[in-house]
């Protein structure tokens, strides 16, 4: 990204914020160019119109004024949509005036190159549509107000690149803006077809088109010839995509459905095999450094990576147990990787200095701190013989019962990263389980892709696979309970079905027991989604199973309803807890937390989370003592 480029609340790449602005009735009023065909010129409100005077300007030290700069005001929060964390006002110091931006609904703030203009995205109505506004710092004027806008990069001082999104979230067209004009620059041509950007360090951007994870082509732009006219792109089969002066590396899924690393060497185009996939490992994901890439792979239970200059790996790493994953990032010439687990935070594990092909400086590659965690890799066979890993980890206290963790969908693999929510239940005594069924992303788009269509039902065997497992090595005499969000919570209620009496409770966390609401249908994207839709959920056939799923028998449950949730609908989620409770004695706890306008990938407020935590530390406390007797 930009040297100058500021991510709002910096720690965490911010999209999609779901909420309202305060104050902010006058951006509402000024011009919004939603056709994107083009600027008739720029609003002229004055910059005192949104922002409100704070305090005198100071000088630095030698007396020069200093350049307008960011920082975060902590004391206001608000929810968000796509996110992990919660908000604050962003107070911006300009001069002559320091000022406040009186919203509240940002989702993400970057200044120019040059630190001329600011370009901000944030929401006008608790939906998932946002908008860009740009302001000219030196004017204290609007430069641009533009609606349905997802994510946008600097290109330079004059040119930024956006895109859309179409209804129901796809992101669907790539624009520049340049001196208050937007031009096209690439459209989705086929159903569910989304468009994704991102910035390289190189100066380049990087475009991707997906229809499904294994019809994906990926492009690069070069802000060079964006600023000629020259819009020339050229494409790439495959998933990921770095560049640098020894040329262009490609992640594809094309001929090793495992994953092979390609290297296209500059001007010639000659192609290069730098890695493959294999059985025993995939390849996973790309990170661009300036000397090359960062190449992840994984075996399902942990992920590693390889540090890859030009044509060559010269060095790979794997996290030391109990850690299960590792990762790289690239700043001031130094790599730094570190390493974590679902029950072990963050800890730096090496430095490392690239000069051409070998490592200049290398501090030694460390020994986990986390000594108190304990890990198992085990495996098992799902009926059609496919080996599905399960991983098993605890703290070292005595086990008091498992909790075994599902999702499988999405290709979204499950968190190896650490969960302060899995370490609460694992100090609760319980061995965390975490079953890598297929849907999931642990062993690429393959892994996922096997799940649409007529087979998602492989991913309700490959879970019933790991219970029987644990059967075979897990006392039974400890309770075994479930945790399930989302996706999640749709296969563990079917997995509970199929297993009768197995689970002695259930946490569920705003559980798929329907389809998003499609009353109010919007063409033709309403039919884009169906698309999206049929091919993770069968072509509609599993859609009597999500709507009539039924008591599991015999199970105390605890579901978390979300109160602003745009995704599993709260109101059905609640008719299907009051049914529930209809259906069984008074015996089985059968309770629900409404957590007030959350969103369905909101992080909850401390608050809410503390109250949940409350109420499953009783229930797995009862279900410990009632299996003890």
């Amino acid at each position: 990204m930009p040297r100058k480029l500021v991510w709002c609340a910096s720690i965490k790449s911010l999209v999609l914020l779901l909420c309202t602005l305060l104050g902010c009735k006058s951006i509402m009023s000024g011009r919004t160019d939603s056709n994107l065909g083009g600027d008739e010129g720029s609003p002229t409100r004055q910059f005192s119109d949104y922002l409100n005077p704070m305090t005198e300007p100071g000088k630095s030290e030698n007396g020069e004024t200093t350049p307008p700069y960011l920082f975060y005001e902590p004391g206001y929060s608000f929810p968000s949509f796509r996110t992990q964390v919660f908000g604050e006002v962003v107070t911006i110091s300009l001069h002559p005036h320091m000022k406040r931006l009186a919203a509240l609904g940002i989702s993400r703030l970057a200044l120019a190159p040059e630190g001329k203009k600011l370009a901000i995205i944030f929401s006008k109505k608790p939906d998932a549509s946002e908008s860009l506004l740009i302001l000219d710092l030196t004017k204290n004027s609007i430069d641009a107000l533009i609606d349905n806008v997802y994510d946008f990069g600097w290109g330079d001082s004059d040119t930024l690149l956006f895109y859309t999104l179409k209804p129901y979230g796809i992101p669907s067209e790539l624009y520049a803006l340049n001196q208050g004009v937007s031009k096209r620059l690439l459209i989705a041509t086929s159903p569910g077809e989304s468009i994704l950007i991102q910035r390289g360090i190189h100066d380049t951007l990087r475009i991707q088109k997906t229809y499904t994870p294994l019809r994906t082509t990926v492009g690069l732009l070069t802000f060079e010839n964006l600023r000629k006219g020259e819009i020339e792109i050229p494409w790439y089969d495959g998933t990921a995509l770095a560049f640098n002066d020894q040329g262009t590396y490609v992640l594809s899924y094309g001929a090793n459905r495992l994953g092979e690393l390609l290297h296209y060497s500059p001007h010639t185009l000659n192609k290069k095999v730098i890695a493959s996939g294999t059985p025993e490992r995939a390849l996973l994901g790309l990170v661009e450094i300036p000397q090359g890439v960062i190449l992840y792979w994984g075996d399902g239970h942990t992920r590693s990576l390889s540090i890859i200059h030009s044509d060559e790996i010269i060095r790979s790493y794997s996290p030391p147990f109990p850690l299960l994953q590792l990762s790289g990032s690239y700043s001031k010439g130094l790599i730094t990787i570190s390493g974590e687990s679902v029950l072990c935070p963050p800890e730096k594990l090496a430095e490392l200095r690239i000069k051409g092909r070998r490592i200049e400086h290398s501090e030694s590659f460390k020994k986990s701190i986390c000594g108190n965690v304990s890990t198992s890799l085990q495996a098992t066979q799902s009926r059609d013989g496919t080996r599905i890993p399960l991983t098993l980890t605890k703290l070292a206290e005595r086990e008091k019962g498992l909790l075994l963790y599902l999702y499988g969908a999405y290709g979204v693999s499950l968190p190896l990263h650490y969960s302060e929510r899995l370490r609460f239940l694992a100090e609760e005594g319980f061995v965390i389980a975490l079953c890598h069924v297929r849907g999931g992303g642990e062993f690429g788009p393959h892994w996922h892709e096997q799940t649409r269509l007529s087979g998602k039902k492989l991913t309700v065997e490959d879970a019933e696979s790991c219970l029987l497992q644990i059967e075979k090595s897990y006392p039974p005499s400890l309770p075994v309970a479930g945790f399930g969000y989302s996706a999640g919570g749709w296969l563990l209620t079917q997995l509970a079905r199929i297993r009768p009496n197995y689970f002695s409770a259930l946490l569920l966390d705003a559980p798929m027991i329907t389809l998003p609401d499609r009353a109010n249908k919007r063409s033709p994207s309403h039919e884009e989604l169906e698309i999206r839709e049929e091919l993770e959920w069968n072509g509609g056939k599993v859609v009597t199973e999500l709507r009539g799923i039924s008591y599991p028998k015999d199970t105390h449950m605890f579901t978390i309803i979300r109160e602003a949730d745009n995704l599993v609908i709260p109101s059905s989620l609640q008719e299907w807890m009051n049914t529930i409770r209809s259906q069984v004695s008074s015996h089985y706890r059968i309770n629900s937390y409404l957590a007030k306008n959350a969103t369905h990938l909101l992080k909850l407020t401390p608050h809410d989370e503390s109250s949940i935590r409350s109420s499953w530390k009783e229930l797995l406390g009862k279900i410990v003592r009632e299996k003890a007797q």
